[in-house]
């Protein structure tokens, strides 16, 4: 580990003068603790997050001139347990999205949602049991062992994880990372600034750690982090990333991006089993067919069941309509809560036309919900998972009913 001595803001006092002061300030610096900070993790059992990343990019193919796009997904994590180590048991769930535009008017349609679970220690060092997309950085940032002060550096090796060409091949990639220590803001949690730098130079040696269509990946990536001392978390990271990709047809790809992820803790300010019980009564009042009401891990999940549109379409029949008007004046008392509206198909047809269907209902869903005003487009999005969770069989015509519904959750979010 290096030390350097840089004022940038951070030091009331020059440390620029002579030389006979210089150890003073060390014995400060190692004596009192003034300045002498230890950088971890802490994680509490119970508690969640919301992660959500903004990126702008542009990709060119053999220097053609480039495609530009932005992407927009966000990670709910939820810390379970702590072992006797201190080692942390983390639950992941990631959801990409199909609409760049995250600051329209339109519902989010989620394009796909990975869940998974892993370790981390209180440095940074990441234990991830099976392949996944999830989390795409893994041992970074790493903290360092010793205190660090204003221009501390060090160094660490870590992993990024990426599906390059979105064909569910993922590549782990090594990474050396360039760490400094900038210094501690005033603010109430104390928020520490910790710049870093990522280079990746691989070959791809066919272990099957890279996808098979790439041959060499080069590039660097300048992060920030902001990291609260007070609570022992991120808050905020902002980065720049240039990669050069060479497939083994020897073509060109680069990726050229920019973005910013903020961490939100959620507060729990549901209280699961009063509302539910609420929601028991309204069913039960107006006298509501195939709908129920269960607690999940992070609120509440509304089943239709039995829902019905027009055949083989999108489009809500009468009754349907007239159900959905009595839902939404259960869904009114909740629009400040996060909604998500999900579909479900019986299993006829091919998976693909099964997907588009289900979203496709799940979005009529929203759309007649927000007629009523009973949910907002800010707080809402929508997806559609076809055949893949059904509830009961697919033999007989009962069975295909209860499998064609539409779920809504209401979560803390």
């Amino acid at each position: 580990m290096k030390h350097s001595i840089k004022s940038k803001n951070y030091l009331k006092k020059s440390l620029t003068t002579t030389k006979i002061f210089l150890p003073i300030l060390a014995f400060i610096f190692t004596q009192t603790g003034l300045f002498s900070i230890e950088l971890k993790y802490r994680f509490e059992p119970g508690s969640k997050f919301k992660v959500e990343t903004n990126i702008q990019g542009s990709q060119s193919i053999n220097r053609s001139a480039p495609f530009l796009y932005t992407q927009y997904y966000k990670v709910n994590t939820n810390i379970i347990e702590i072992d006797e180590s201190g080692i942390a048991l983390i639950q992941d769930d990631g959801y990409y999205y199909i609409n760049d535009n995250i600051n329209n008017n339109d519902i989010q349609e989620i394009k796909e949602n990975i869940l998974v679970k892993y370790h981390k220690d209180s440095k940074g060092t990441t234990f991830v049991p099976v392949a996944s997309i999830f989390p795409v950085m893994r041992n970074i940032p790493m903290f360092p062992d010793e205190n660090v002060i204003p221009g501390t550096t060090w160094e660490s090796e870590g992993l990024e994880v990426h599906d390059f060409f979105s064909t569910n091949s993922i590549s782990q990639l090594p990474v050396k990372v360039s760490y400094k220590f900038i210094g501690v803001d005033s603010d109430p949690l104390q928020t520490a600034e910790i710049s870093y730098i990522c280079n990746i130079d691989v070959t791809n040696t066919g272990d099957n750690s890279i996808d098979p269509k790439i041959y060499k990946v080069t590039g660097t990536s300048n992060n920030t982090l902001f990291f609260s001392l007070k609570e022992n978390r991120p808050l905020k990271e902002i980065y720049e990333r240039d990669y050069v990709i060479i497939t083994s047809s020897m073509d060109m790809y680069r990726f050229v991006d920019s973005g910013n992820r903020v961490w939100n803790k959620i507060e729990s300010t549901i209280d699961k089993k009063k509302e539910l019980a609420k929601i028991e009564n309204d069913i039960k009042d107006q006298e509501l067919e195939d709908v129920n009401i269960s607690e999940t891990t992070d609120g509440l999940k509304l089943s239709l069941e039995n829902i019905s549109f027009e055949p083989d379409s999108a489009v809500l029949t009468k009754q349907e309509a007239l159900r959905l008007k009595e839902i939404a004046k259960i869904l009114t008392k909740y629009k400040d809560k996060h909604i998500r509206i999900v579909g479900h198909t019986a299993d006829r047809g091919t998976p693909e036309a099964q997907m588009k269907l289900s979203a496709l209902r799940a979005k009529a869903v929203a759309k007649e919900l927000l007629h009523y005003n009973a949910i907002t487009s800010k707080n809402t999005e929508i997806q559609g998972k076809g055949a893949s969770e059904p509830i009961a069989s697919n033999k007989t015509e009962k069975d295909r009913k209860k499998n064609r519904r539409v779920e809504i959750f209401i979560t803390e979010e």
